[in-house]
C-alpha cells in the first residue's frame, strides 16, 4: 500500500469517523495515538455514534487524554433525509482537511457509500476507508484458524499514512490520570482489608455474549470455596445492578457493587488493582486489558476467533459457539490456574 502524499503540517483539522462502543474504542486506541502524533498540530475532531440509552458515550474513553479535542455524536442509525441533511450541514462547516475512516463498514460497497456522503459535505481527501475486501475482513491465520485482531486491521487500514505498531503496550494504554487513580482508590476504600479482588462484568449487552446468571452464581460459588479471602467488585452500568446483586449474594467473602457508579475510564482504573478480571466479550474486559490487568473471557461464537480477545499478554480465553455450553467447573479451575 503506498503512502499517501499529504504533508501533516498542512492539515488544520482532520475528522475521525469512529463507530461503535466502548469496548471498539479501546481496541482503536493505537491508532487514535498515532493519530496524535502524526497530526499533532491539527485539530482531530471524533464523529461516532450517540450512545444508546443507559451507555457511556464512546468520547468519554477519550476524555482527557489529548487524542481528540472534541466529538460530533450523531444518530448513526437514522437514515432519515432530515437527520442526514443535520449531519451534511455539521460537516459542511467544519472545513476539515483530511476524513480518516476508522470504523468497521462490513463491505466495500458501504465503505463507497459513505465515502460518497463525505465528499458531498466537503470532506474531499480521505484515507483509511476499507475499499478492497482485503481491508474490509480480518485475515486469517491458516495454522491457527485465529482471525487477525481488529487493532491490527484497522492498522493496515491506515498504512498510507505510516505504520501503527499495535503492539507496543503504551500505545494500547489509556494513560489514566492521577485523579482518575485516586476516585477508583476511594471507591475501593470499602474492601482495602480484603488481600486482594477479583473483577467481575457478568452481564452483556448482546444475547449471544451472555452466560446467564445462574452459570456465573455457580462460577462464583465454586470460586468461593478456595478463594474466599479475596473481594469480589462487579463492575457494569446501572442497568446491570440486579445481576451484579444475585451474583455478590453467593460470595463468602468482602463484596462491592461499582454498577454504574463510576465512568469507563475510573472503572478501568478500578480493575487495574484487580488480581484478574472475569468476564465476557465486552466493553469492560477491554477496559482491564488496557490496564495491564490479566483477564480470563469467555467467548461464543458472535465474532470470529481472535478478532476482539483482550489485547495483551497473559489472558485465558474459553470460547464455544454456543455461550451457555461453557462449563462453570472449567472456568472455575481456569481461574484457580490464574492465580
Amino acid at each position: 500500500m503506498t503512502q499517501l502524499d499529504l504533508d501533516p503540517q498542512n492539515v488544520r483539522r482532520l475528522v475521525i469517523f469512529r463507530l461503535g462502543s466502548i469496548g471498539d474504542t479501546v481496541v482503536a486506541l493505537p491508532c487514535f495515538k498515532f493519530l496524535a502524533t502524526r497530526f499533532e498540530n491539527a485539530e482531530r475532531v471524533l464523529l461516532t455514534n450517540r450512545p444508546r440509552q443507559g451507555e457511556a458515550p464512546v468520547a468519554s474513553v477519550l476524555d482527557g487524554t489529548g487524542l481528540i479535542d472534541r466529538a460530533i455524536p450523531y444518530d448513526a442509525g437514522e437514515r432519515g433525509p432530515l437527520k442526514l441533511f443535520s449531519l451534511f450541514r455539521q460537516l459542511r462547516a467544519e472545513r476539515a482537511d483530511l476524513l480518516v475512516y476508522l470504523s468497521e463498514a462490513g463491505s466495500t460497497a458501504r465503505a463507497a457509500r459513505d465515502l460518497f456522503f463525505f465528499r458531498l459535505a466537503g470532506l474531499p481527501v480521505a484515507v483509511g476507508a476499507p475499499t478492497t475486501d482485503d481491508l474490509v475482513h480480518a485475515r486469517v491465520d491458516q495454522s491457527t484458524g485465529l482471525v487477525e485482531h481488529e487493532a491490527d486491521r484497522l492498522a493496515r487500514c491506515l498504512l498510507p499514512l505510516g505504520e501503527v505498531d499495535t503492539s507496543d503496550p503504551a500505545g494500547r494504554s489509556l494513560d489514566l490520570r492521577d485523579d482518575e487513580c485516586a476516585e477508583a482508590a476511594a471507591l475501593l476504600e470499602p474492601i482495602s482489608a480484603a488481600s486482594g479482588f477479583l473483577a467481575v462484568a457478568a452481564s452483556a449487552k448482546v444475547a449471544a455474549k451472555d452466560w446467564g446468571a445462574a452459570n456465573w452464581m455457580d462460577l462464583i460459588g465454586r470460586l468461593g470455596e478456595t478463594h474466599g479471602d479475596l473481594a469480589l467488585v462487579m463492575i457494569g452500568g446501572a442497568g446491570e445492578h440486579a445481576r451484579a446483586q444475585a451474583v455478590l449474594a453467593v460470595w463468602p467473602g468482602p463484596v462491592l457493587d461499582l454498577s454504574g457508579r463510576a465512568n469507563p475510564r475510573v472503572s478501568a482504573a478500578v480493575m487495574a488493582r484487580a488480581r484478574l478480571f472475569l468476564g465476557t466479550d465486552g466493553g469492560p474486559m477491554h477496559l482491564a486489558a488496557s490496564t495491564g490487568t490479566r483477564c480470563l473471557a469467555l467467548f461464543s461464537g458472535y465474532n470470529e476467533p481472535g478478532r476482539w480477545y483482550p489485547m495483551g499478554p497473559g489472558h485465558q480465553i474459553l470460547r464455544k459457539n454456543v455461550m451457555t455450553e461453557i462449563e462453570p467447573s472449567r472456568v472455575a479451575s481456569a481461574v484457580r490456574a490464574m492465580l
